[in-house]
């Protein structure tokens, strides 16, 4: 499943990048009411994909508070101008595979990190592709 979307990088990365936050998640939001007031931890601050911000956010918000994602994920999108489809989720899980994949690279190789970064990017693969 992994080589697939390795296959898919082509498509995945033929438009211009972006200047992408990099680790865009809810703790990195300051919110007043509806709005978003703020972005914080610019530290990672890149050129990427223009869906990167969007799927590293899916990324962590289903990771770690999965049963949050039917919340926050149709407003994330909406405000993006993206649907909520099928074909939206697995770009973005394609973009999320990758940013794991980056991260297990910049990791030694006996770091404890590793194995959490290889379960997070199984994680991204889904069973129907």
């Amino acid at each position: 499943a992994s080589r697939a979307v390795l296959d898919r990088i082509p498509t995945l990365l033929a438009a211009p990048p972006v200047v992408a936050h990099g680790d865009l998640a809810p703790v990195n939001l300051l919110v007043n009411g509806a709005c978003v007031a703020g972005i914080l931890d610019l530290e990672r601050l890149r050129l990427a994909p223009a869906l990167f911000d969007a799927a590293w956010f899916r990324l962590l918000v289903r990771h770690h508070h999965g049963q949050r994602w039917p919340d926050a994920g149709p407003p994330l999108l909406a405000t993006l101008g993206l649907p909520d489809d099928d074909a939206t989720a697995a770009t973005l899980d394609d973009l999320a595979v990758l940013a794991c994949l980056e991260m297990l690279a910049t990791l030694p190789r006996r770091s404890p990190g590793r194995s959490a970064w290889a379960a997070r990017a199984r994680e991204c693969l889904p069973a129907r592709r």
